[in-house]
């Protein structure tokens, strides 16, 4: 519909601009186009993921502590059974 407007302002048929980008851009300064990410989209994603991080990071240690005592007492157990 817009290309059928912009043909009339440039008096040629849709079929002779229709391939013309140009002319609806002319036609809709205001119009904006989306090129990627807004600040405030970004800070969104970057606290959820911190805010995952604070959660997950203290468990993922205190994991892997457990599994190293558990690992050495495995050890010291196998080591008694000689």
């Amino acid at each position: 519909m817009a290309l059928a407007a912009a043909a009339r302002r440039r008096n040629c048929s849709a079929d002779e601009c229709g391939s013309d980008r140009d002319a609806v851009r002319q036609d809709a300064p205001t119009a904006r186009r989306q090129r990627g990410f807004t600040l405030m989209e970004m800070l969104a994603v970057i606290s959820v993921i911190a805010i995952l991080a604070m959660l997950a990071v203290p468990s993922y240690l205190d994991r892997i502590i457990r599994d190293r005592i558990k690992e050495s007492l495995l050890l010291e157990c196998r080591a008694f059974e000689r």
